[in-house]
């Protein structure tokens, strides 16, 4: 009685904890453990200069990248596209898209703004980081005036300001934690393991009973 007191205590305090905590599963975090599954397949943008690198490299990672192509894992898509890839093949798990930070923070907060919840996430680790600036003339008087005021846009936050004005959610889903609370309502499909459990203890038990009055027949008869 004492065992059956604690496995069951032991069982119900395990279900509410599962009931109650749910793991967010986030496999791919790094562009070698992206590399490491041959289950998916890479989305970069068409005709951008990183495309133009992937192809071009004689070794390293992004070479191993640019082979992918051969095997059919990595897809070029447009910009306009990718609306669309998100929705089908990145939801379904078979695709993982493959873009710059600032693209990722807003189709990030689309997909908020239409769904009201996070539904994908980006990976840790961050590679092949795009520097943009404007290009003038060498020597041109204007190019450290324009330079002081990039700078000076860019330390008050303004690109920062202009990305959340025009998607207000672009940074809900950033950091999401991987464990969250839910509450639900008990119901057949989230206790269905209570069922199991009894049906198998009930099972085993008619097992031994049969073996005991096999035993007590066997003993009775003189068979050993």
């Amino acid at each position: 009685m004492l065992m059956t007191l604690v496995l069951t205590r032991s069982y119900a305090g395990n279900l509410m904890a599962l009931l109650a905590v749910r793991h967010i599963s986030e496999p791919y975090h790094s562009l070698r453990e992206v590399l490491d599954d041959p289950s998916v397949t890479m989305v970069w943008l068409k005709g951008s200069s990183v495309g133009r690198y992937l192809t071009e490299a004689e070794s390293g990672i992004f070479r191993e990248v640019g082979d992918r192509e051969k095997e059919g894992r990595l897809l070029w898509r447009t910009q306009a596209q990718f609306p669309n890839d998100i929705d089908t093949w990145v939801r379904r798990g078979t695709h993982v898209l493959m873009e710059v930070h600032y693209g990722l923070k807003m189709s990030l907060g689309k997909d908020y703004t239409k769904t009201g919840e996070c539904s994908f996430y980006e990976s840790k680790e961050e590679f092949l980081p795009l520097i943009f600036a404007m290009v003038g003339p060498k020597n041109s008087p204007l190019v450290p005036a324009i330079s002081k005021r990039i700078t000076s846009m860019t330390e008050a936050g303004l690109f920062f300001q202009w990305l959340k004005t025009e998607e207000p959610n672009s940074t809900v889903c950033y950091r999401t934690p991987t464990k969250v609370t839910v509450k639900t309502s008990l119901s057949l499909t989230n206790i269905w393991g209570m069922y199991v459990i009894l049906a198998a203890g009930h099972l085993v038990s008619l097992s031994v009973l049969c073996l005991e009055l096999l035993s007590l027949h066997l003993k009775h008869t003189g068979i050993k």
